[in-house]
């Protein structure tokens, strides 16, 4: 479970004296708790994945409207805390897998064309789970919807 695997990275990063490992670790353990007294019960596995990837996407956000006002400084920080979160991320899929879930839903769900775009992005994105980023699933139905057309 990730609160566990939180629980030893903390004690590791406390050990090892790694500030931002430990800092990191610290804010996504509030946040899990934040999120779990939002909903009132334990949060399952798929939602555990969704804080954690709202909160990478903040640091990427962040880091780059850093750089942008030229604090490289500061975005060299978020992109750090960024890649210790990834650690909590289930494995990611490559293109080739999501075109091969993208295949699947499309015979499954008897899609016509680009009308059903939001239908089967709701299906792909339950069975990506996390796994790949929504971008990409998008940009690749999209394009498989329209050598359809």
């Amino acid at each position: 479970m990730l609160s566990e695997r939180l629980a030893e990275d903390l004690k590791g990063a406390m050990k090892a004296k790694d500030d931002v490992a430990l800092r990191t670790a610290r804010m996504l353990r509030t946040e899990l708790r934040y999120r779990e007294d939002e909903v009132r019960r334990p949060l399952k596995p798929e939602d555990e994945v969704a804080v954690v990837r709202t909160a990478i996407q903040r640091r990427r956000d962040a880091a780059g409207q850093f750089r942008a006002a030229g604090r490289v400084d500061l975005a060299v920080n978020e992109e750090a805390e960024a890649e210790f979160l990834n650690r909590y991320m289930p494995e990611q899929l490559d293109e080739t897998a999501v075109e091969a879930l993208i295949t699947t839903v499309l015979a499954e769900t008897h899609a016509a064309g680009p009308r059903d775009f939001g239908r089967l992005m709701k299906v792909l994105m339950e069975r990506v789970a996390g796994r790949a980023d929504g971008g990409t699933v998008s940009r690749l139905l999209r394009q498989r919807l329209q050598a359809m057309a």
